[in-house]
């Protein structure tokens, strides 16, 4: 894990694969009443990249990668050293981060991807939510059997014990 490599990916393309994602959950987002932004009631293509077009402006795409890029440097040396106390090499060391407007706060997709919904927040915000999604990727095969709730408790816990002196102002899911 100390060679940790992320690679942030703020393309169409893979904002687009984001609203493909979302949109299979959310309903499981509105009953457990979690923040989410999906503006989309059609899904043509058109709509769809317009939207993108409007966020990018709205949401300052450009600058929100700039900022967490900046953020990500300033914290990867002491987060890195924290997560080799709790895995090693021969695990994934390669994460992509994709910056997208919709969906909740954060989300994953095993192996390797981990989504940061940049419309609300600070960059050190959405460092937190990187983290608090690449440990649902670290720790994927201990975590799949249990209840989303179990779940979201152990990962909140993990990151407090772990970067609770980075970050002390993390707040745990209110689910």
């Amino acid at each position: 894990m100390k060679d940790l490599a992320l690679d942030f990916d703020a393309s169409e393309k893979s904002i687009i694969e984001s609203i493909e994602i979302v949109k299979e959950f959310i309903s499981f987002l509105e009953e457990m009443k979690m923040y989410y932004y999906f503006p989309f009631s059609e899904m043509s293509e058109a709509v769809i990249q317009t939207q993108i077009k409007v966020d990018s402006e709205t949401f300052r795409l450009t600058d929100a990668e700039t900022n967490i890029k900046v953020a990500w440097k300033k914290y990867a040396s002491g987060i890195i050293s924290k997560l080799c106390t709790i895995t090693d090499t021969s695990n994934h060391s390669a994460y992509r981060c994709v910056l997208t407007f919709y969906g909740p706060y954060g989300y994953y997709y095993t192996p390797d991807t981990i989504y940061v919904n940049i419309t609300k927040g600070t960059p050190d915000e959405w460092i937190e939510t990187l983290l608090h999604e690449l440990l649902h990727l670290i720790f994927s095969e201990k975590i799949e059997s249990m209840e989303h709730l179990e779940e979201e408790r152990f990962i909140d816990s993990t990151f407090v014990d772990l970067f609770g002196d980075i970050f002390p102002n993390y707040k745990v899911q209110n689910i």
